[in-house]
C-alpha cells in the first residue's frame, strides 16, 4: 500500500475539541484587542494588533458556524 503524504495531515476532532479549538481563538482575539486598546489604536502597534485581534475572531466565528450542533 502506497503511502500518501497528506495523511498525516488528515484527523478529525469530536465537538468538545472543537469547541476547546474555538474557545481558545476567542481569547487569543480577546487578549489582542485588548492589547489593542491599552496601546491606542491611534499607534500602528495598536491598529496591527486589532486586525490580528478582529482575524482570528473571524476565524472562531466561521469555525463556530459550521460546527454542528451534536457530535454526528
Amino acid at each position: 500500500m502506497e503511502n500518501n503524504p497528506d495523511d498525516l495531515f488528515m484527523f478529525t476532532l469530536c465537538r468538545d475539541d472543537w469547541q476547546i479549538v474555538i474557545d481558545s481563538l476567542y481569547e487569543a482575539a480577546s487578549a489582542q484587542l485588548t492589547r489593542a486598546d491599552a496601546i491606542g489604536l491611534d499607534s500602528t502597534y495598536g491598529a496591527i494588533l486589532y486586525a490580528d485581534g478582529h482575524k482570528v475572531k473571524a476565524v472562531a466565528d466561521y469555525l463556530e458556524f459550521h460546527l454542528p450542533e451534536n457530535n454526528d
